[in-house]
């Protein structure tokens, strides 16, 4: 048996869970009619430049477009871009997670999924892609808390529901195997591939299959 991210369900969003043919966020108006910089930060406490924040926007759109093309490298290059303008815009390391996922580079979007919800502690969607960054990394209890708390900042959030209920029950079935003494406890099961333990000089685990680790 096989859990992960289904991938008809695996639209790629930015900040307003809009496709990438967005420029990122809202945009709100000062009372003299100019964007409010704040609103497109996606960050707590930052505040860029506005040159900083308008570039960054310009190229986050282009690797949008890049990403939207299955063109993942290339978008990756523009984000990284973006954020050595304005580092701190949650936005640009979720939308890196997303794509990382993509390419099945699943730790290194764990760790850009988590800096988008230490940037932005109240953005639902950043813990959303943690949440199945970590359930694809093996990890079902972490990808349930940040659900959770998706769903703590975002009540009526169906995706974050849907994507619990999912994880809660891969750890039922991991359970009632291990209590057939069918897998080890305390093991981390790829739900997808095993490559990036490969890579990361990790030893590859088998699936959850009902087979001992």
């Amino acid at each position: 048996m096989q859990f992960g991210w289904n991938r008809k369900r695996r639209k790629l969003r930015d900040k307003a869970g809009l496709p990438f043919e967005s420029a990122g966020g809202s945009v709100s108006l000062e009372e003299d009619g100019t964007p409010n910089l704040f609103s497109l930060t996606s960050g707590a406490n930052y505040v860029p430049s506005e040159e900083a924040l308008k570039q960054s926007l310009e190229i986050q759109a282009e690797g949008n477009t890049q990403a939207e093309n299955g063109l993942f490298r290339e978008a990756l290059k523009r984000w990284e871009r973006a954020l050595d303008l304005t580092p701190e815009r949650a936005v640009l390391h979720e939308l890196k997670a997303q794509v990382l996922l993509e390419m099945d580079a699943v730790w290194q979007a764990v760790r850009s999924a988590k800096k988008a919800t230490e940037f932005d502690p109240e953005w639902s969607e950043g813990f959303i892609t943690l949440g199945r960054a970590h359930f694809n990394y093996g990890e079902p209890e972490l990808a349930a808390e940040n659900f959770q708390r998706a769903l703590q900042l975002d009540a009526c959030n169906s995706i974050a529901q849907e994507e619990l209920d999912t994880v809660r029950l891969y750890i039922l079935r991991r359970k009632e195997l291990a209590d057939k003494g069918e897998i080890v406890t305390g093991t981390r099961f790829s739900v997808l591939t095993p490559a990036h333990q490969v890579e990361h000089g990790q030893p590859e685990q088998p699936p959850l299959s009902g087979n001992a680790a």
